[in-house]
């Protein structure tokens, strides 16, 4: 751990970065769906690990392509 409580491993963005990958992916075959599956440990330690993305991080990247994602979790 560091000194602000946060794993060594932590990477800011790391989500929201491939978050968006995979919306511009989608955005190009026409897909509405993106499911994340982000590791269960995850959720203890790192905060950007949420069970849902924002509602601010979705209408960013549904108002910017124009489309209507629609985001789930596996764990």
């Amino acid at each position: 751990m560091l000194e602000n409580r946060l794993p060594s491993t932590f990477v800011p963005g790391r989500n929201i970065l491939f978050l968006t990958f995979a919306a511009c992916v989608a955005y190009r075959r026409g897909l509405k769906h993106i499911v994340g599956g982000m590791c269960e440990t995850d959720f203890r330690d790192i905060p950007t690990a949420g069970t849902t993305p924002s509602s601010h991080f979705k209408a960013s990247l549904n108002l910017g392509m124009e489309a209507r994602f629609v985001f789930a979790y596996a764990r």
